[in-house]
């Protein structure tokens, strides 16, 4: 979880470093705001995404669920690296972030 500007500034910039235009960095609140941010890692091909699906609080932490979906053996991927990730803006709050992953794999119809 991001709490401070300066750590936000500088997520921002590596995960946007290889980009030839590098986007504005979206304004965060940091007084009203945090950020939670998922990283899934480097992935062989296109089939691969993540999302968060849930966040839950609880007396003693902040519980974001997310999913890591997978192409399935009759899907098309391209064939190019990719990093899926995904960033979201919530209400400001000083609680330890636990992460639970559900992977879903997406079976594509088979094509006679």
């Amino acid at each position: 979880m991001i709490q401070k500007e300066n750590e936000w500034t500088a997520l921002w910039q590596q995960h946007k470093s290889e980009q030839s235009t590098q986007p504005p960095l979206p304004t965060v609140d940091f007084t009203r705001e945090s950020v939670i941010v998922v990283f899934i890692g480097g992935r062989s091909n296109g089939g691969f995404y993540t999302k968060i699906t849930g966040i839950m609080r609880d007396v003693n932490r902040l519980v974001v669920i997310y999913q890591e979906v997978i192409a399935g053996s009759y899907c098309t991927a391209n064939a190019i690296v990719t990093q899926p990730y995904h960033i979201i803006r919530l209400k400001r709050t000083d609680l330890p972030v636990l992460f639970q992953k559900q992977t879903e794999i997406y079976d594509c119809p088979r094509v006679p």
